[in-house]
């Protein structure tokens, strides 16, 4: 009986008790394949908003502008400086002589999880804060 305590206590300590520390969250996150840079972009572009918006731009520019989308930071960039791999992508109006930029968009490359740039905040904040922040009344 002593013999099987102190076994189990020590495979508790190798082990542990299940819970994660923060190493190991990061490793079980780098062994989740990333979102593509399609998969990702996708996500954005099945976004009311950016359906709208697209919309909107060919509308009233009469065909003059178009919607483009271009990656701005890639999950290989993030990881490379230590941080967490996401997808961030600019959203511009272009013009034959001009781009306007709408809209910068980051997706998590694990989860998908959509956050948004808020100038006035200066960082991305959720979507669902977004869409509060700059729902018509």
């Amino acid at each position: 009986m002593k013999e099987i305590l102190i076994g189990s206590v020590l495979i508790v300590a190798l082990v542990g008790c299940g819970g994660k520390d923060k190493n190991s969250q990061k490793d079980s996150d780098k062994s989740k394949p990333l979102l593509t840079r399609n998969q990702a972009r996708n996500i954005l572009w099945d976004l009311p908003e950016v359906a709208k918006w697209s919309n909107e731009v060919r509308d009233a520019s009469g065909g003059k502008a178009v919607p483009v989308c271009k990656v701005e930071r890639t999950p290989t960039d993030c990881e490379s400086d230590g941080e967490k791999p996401v997808w961030i992508f600019k959203f511009d109006e272009s013009y034959k002589d001009r781009t306007i930029l709408w809209q910068r968009f980051r997706v998590d490359a694990v989860s998908g999880d959509v956050s948004v740039w808020d100038p006035f905040k200066g960082k991305f904040v959720p979507l669902t804060d977004w869409r509060n922040r700059f729902r018509p009344r």
